[in-house]
């Protein structure tokens, strides 16, 4: 069962929680709380002290940003509702844009491509993308997978990427010929470097392996252009404002140049793209990113890039209506499940339940959090004003004390005072070096005693006066004479 609780948007100054529904509209997923400020606590007590964090992260995150979502009432496929075209903002996101069939679709699909990347690049990151940059530093974050292309999570400082894993094959990989230089990882916070050692090949390598991508976008970004012909990558930052017409691949002209000049049969050239994964076409890297995936799940990842086993899960501004990414939440909220302890592991916070049907979400999530999710953290889970109540711990009970148990603490005490002076010691006043008996390492027996003693008595005369001796220590008699 999963559990709703309400952010108060009517107060905007305080930290407040609601118990009913805000407005008028009924929400269709979630059992409304009655207990909402405990509930909220929990939430908040487990993502701060939990190790190993996933975020799954939509559009809803960035609107802070004046950057739009797509699916909201407000959003990019709503916007040409109502208007007299021939297409909708929906049909310019579709790879059809790009086909030869639709030539008049991709000079709008390259205005819009525009219109965002401009907007990427103008906006800064908003508390929630700091917030994440905050637990990555703390060593608390395991993965962020974004459906976003503004980037936002690369100028939060996030390493943005998809890693190349080891190969299960002892094969090493063949390399292909790449006729332009590699791009650099994704820094959408300074424009495309010219620095042939920055371009290089090698300073590629050795960025990805320093350090772990926090960051996978799973719609690809909007900070290259690439050729699906020879796969040249390109950034998207020298193309602005993108023409109405396609782009040729310089790479493919220059090849298609060389072949002309050695009388070779011409080969196809390709037209460059921006390298964001459209509706009707697979992710060109979805095998690496359900490796990725996976490694989360069953934590193998290496010690020295801090991975382990998910631990927590936050999905947050999404609609969940991307076929692979429900499936990436549904995997990790059945892995969290699975494990003993009835504590709050899956959250999910957004404005609206989750699409297409609320039921399919039902045994999901344990906690749904409606609300804006910039409230979510900056109010509640990063907000060190906000305690929870403290938990007191239960004193030990002990016993009531009884003659018996001071009885047995007398004879321990005793025991253990005989056992400290058991080694003998010489006597503290100093006498002659010629007088001094030899140390012995225990104290003498009785029958010693007594024999010592009768030896002293001998050496007194029947009337007490001193018989001639050569012991020196007979004149303590002196002392024991009343």
């Amino acid at each position: 069962m999963t559990v709703l609780i309400h952010l108060d948007p009517s107060n905007t100054d305080e930290v407040n929680l609601s118990s009913s529904v805000p407005g008028s509209s009924r929400s269709t997923f979630g059992t409304l709380s009655p207990h909402p400020t405990s509930v909220m606590q929990q939430v908040v007590q487990k993502m701060r002290n939990s190790k190993r964090i996933v975020v799954i992260c939509g559009a809803g995150v960035s609107t802070a940003a004046s950057i739009p979502d797509f699916r909201s009432s407000s959003g990019l496929f709503h916007r040409s509702k109502g208007k007299n075209t021939q297409h909708t903002l929906k049909d310019l996101f579709h790879v059809k844009c790009l086909s030869a069939s639709s030539e008049s679709l991709l000079p709008h699909h390259h205005a819009l491509m525009t219109e965002l990347a401009s907007l990427s690049l103008s906006t800064q990151p908003t508390g929630f993308h700091r917030y994440l940059k905050a637990l990555d530093d703390e060593g608390r974050l395991l993965r962020v997978y974004t459906q976003n292309i503004d980037l936002l999570e690369a100028k939060a400082g996030l390493e943005l990427g998809i890693p190349e894993l080891p190969r299960s094959s002892p094969r090493k990989a063949r390399v292909k010929p790449n006729l332009t230089p590699a791009s650099p990882p994704i820094s959408p916070s300074r424009p495309p470097s010219t620095t042939p050692e920055e371009d290089s090949p090698s300073f590629t390598q050795h960025a990805s392996v320093s350090r772990p991508y926090r960051a996978i976008p799973l719609h690809g970004t909007l900070s290259s252009l690439h050729c699906p012909v020879c796969s040249t990558s390109v950034p998207l930052y020298d193309y602005l404002p993108l023409p109405t017409g396609p782009i040729p691949c310089p790479a493919c002209e220059d090849a298609s140049s060389i072949r002309t000049a050695l009388a070779e049969r011409p080969r196809k050239s390709g037209s460059l793209r921006p390298s964001v994964v459209l509706y009707g076409e697979e992710h060109p890297e979805g095998e690496k990113i359900g490796q990725v995936v996976e490694r989360d799940l069953k934590g193998t990842g290496s010690k020295v890039a801090r991975e382990g086993r998910v631990d927590f899960l936050l999905v947050c501004g999404t609609s969940l209506s991307i076929l692979g990414v429900k499936r990436i939440v549904k995997e990790m909220a059945k892995s969290l499940q699975s494990r003993p302890g009835t504590e709050i592991k899956t959250v999910f916070v957004n404005d609206e339940p989750p699409k297409p049907t609320a039921a399919e979400w039902e045994d999901v999530f344990d906690v749904f959090v409606r609300g804006d999710v910039q409230d979510f953290v900056t109010k509640y889970v990063a907000n060190l004003a906000y305690v929870i109540d403290p938990v007191t711990p239960k004193k030990r009970k002990t016993a009531p004390a009884t003659p018996k148990s001071l009885s047995s603490a007398k004879s321990k005490k005793s025991k253990s005072a005989q056992d400290s002076s058991s080694d003998f010691t010489t006597p503290v006043k100093k006498l002659p070096s010629e007088w001094l008996p030899t140390p012995r390492l225990t104290p003498p027996k009785a029958s010693e005693h007594r024999t010592s003693f009768e030896g002293f008595l001998t050496s007194l005369s029947e009337d007490g006066s001193e018989v001639e001796t050569d012991n020196p220590f007979l004149d303590i008699r002196q002392h024991l004479r009343v």
